[in-house]
């Protein structure tokens, strides 16, 4: 594997200014370092579920991300509803206050891949083939590919202050995600690992987060 990947996408920024590979030499996948770092992230997910690569950007690229996003906030869609974890109904058969009938605001917008230009940063990071052979080896992946999607295929998700991503699941079988932009105030991620299994959804745990009792998170 090599930096070749990256000059078949038209973004004049090198990908040595995007990605720090100094710090991650996910350039070069047969490297003590690259073999360590991939133990760690698989230690993490088995653990917990997430694994976070802290420093993955090199320093000049997010002022970079930060500067394309702006450019392309006229093309947001924002949207205020009311959601379950579960993306479902409700259930009248289950009582009110159950995790499947408790519902919480989710607010906020998202820019869609169609969007970006051809010479975007954020896409040539997303499309940079070692990058992709990096976290398919991360999940124990043969491969991954970029999604196909022109519109969910890569997206800036946006929360203006007051906004909020209410507790949830995933629909995707993983998520990969960058933070551009920190928070002033607020802004925190949070999750609670491992809180159900293929036999237990534990409606009740679910319930406590929704109810702000992070004692699992």
């Amino acid at each position: 594997m090599s930096l070749a990947g990256h000059l078949q996408h038209p973004c004049p920024i090198p990908i040595t200014e995007l990605i720090d590979l100094d710090r991650h030499p996910i350039d070069r996948p047969n490297s003590p370092e690259y073999s360590s770092m991939v133990a760690e992230a698989r230690k993490k997910l088995v653990e917990d579920g997430c694994a976070v690569i802290a420093q993955l950007l090199a320093s000049a690229a997010l002022p970079i991300m930060s500067a394309e996003i702006r450019q392309i906030r006229p093309f947001l869609h924002e949207s205020k509803i009311p959601i379950n974890p579960y993306f479902s109904e409700g259930d009248p058969t289950l009582p009110a206050d159950h995790a499947i009938n408790t519902f919480i605001e989710r607010s906020g917008g998202f820019i869609p891949r169609d969007a970006f230009d051809a010479t975007s940063a954020i896409d040539a990071i997303y499309q940079w083939p070692p990058l992709l052979a990096f976290i398919a080896d991360c999940l124990e992946l043969p491969q991954i590919h970029c999604f196909a999607d022109p519109l969910a295929g890569l997206t800036i998700n946006v929360l203006d202050p007051g906004q909020q991503f209410a507790w949830h699941y995933d629909t995707n079988d993983f998520a990969v995600t960058i933070l551009v932009d920190k928070a002033s105030k607020g802004g925190l991620f949070q999750y609670s690992p491992n809180i159900r299994s293929a036999d237990n959804e534990n409606f009740e745990g679910v319930k406590a987060c929704q109810d702000e009792d992070l004692t699992t998170v």
